[in-house]
C-alpha cells in the first residue's frame, strides 16, 4: 500500500479562518517499488467563509433581558431603575471570527461594550453582527425602558408648598 505522510499546509491550517490551504506529503512506496522521478502529492483545500451571524449569549450589566436569551431571538427588552444612567452590553458570537457593533462601537466578543447612556424612558440599543463573509448580518435590538425620576411633593409648613425634590 502506498502511504502518504502530509505537512502542516501551506499557510498553517486553520479550519475556522478562510482561504486556500497547500499540503503536500512525502510518498512512502510499497517494497519493491520505486519512484524514480521522486513524485509527490499534493492537495488544496478551500475553507470558505463562515456565514454565521448569530449571537451564542447577549448580557446587559443592568436590568433582564426579556424574553431570556437565545440565538434566534432578535428583540429583547429590558426595565431599569431611574438610577441607572447607563449601562453595558457583552454579546458572543457563535462562530469566533464574526464580527460585532453595538450602537455602531466595535465590541470584541465576549466583551463588554463602552457605558450606553440612558435617558429616562425607552432607549433603543443595536448589537449588529456580521459573518466572517462579510455580507451576513443579523441584528439584534434591545428597548431598555429606564424608569421616570420620582418626585416628592415636600410641603414647606408654610401653607405655601414645597419643592419638588426629584430622586
Amino acid at each position: 500500500n502506498l502511504a502518504v505522510t502530509w505537512n502542516g499546509g501551506t499557510p498553517a491550517y486553520d479550519g475556522s479562518v478562510a482561504g486556500t490551504y497547500v499540503f503536500s506529503g512525502a510518498l512512502t512506496m510499497p517494497s519493491g517499488v520505486t519512484n524514480p522521478n521522486n513524485l509527490a502529492a499534493a492537495v488544496s483545500v478551500v475553507v470558505a467563509a463562515s456565514s454565521n451571524a448569530n449571537l451564542s449569549n447577549l448580557v446587559i450589566s443592568y436590568g433582564t433581558l426579556t424574553p431570556a436569551f437565545s440565538g434566534e431571538t432578535i428583540s429583547f427588552s429590558a426595565s431599569v431603575d431611574n438610577s441607572v444612567a447607563s449601562l453595558t452590553v457583552t454579546p458572543t458570537a457563535s462562530q469566533a471570527n464574526a464580527s460585532i457593533k453595538v450602537n455602531g462601537a466595535a465590541v470584541v466578543s465576549g466583551t463588554a461594550s463602552g457605558a450606553v447612556s440612558l435617558n429616562a424612558g425607552a432607549n433603543t440599543i443595536i448589537v449588529l453582527v456580521t459573518a466572517q463573509d462579510g455580507a451576513t448580518t443579523k441584528t439584534y435590538t434591545i428597548i431598555v425602558t429606564r424608569a421616570a425620576p420620582v418626585i416628592i411633593d415636600v410641603p414647606s409648613g408654610g401653607g405655601g408648598g414645597g419643592i419638588p425634590t426629584y430622586i
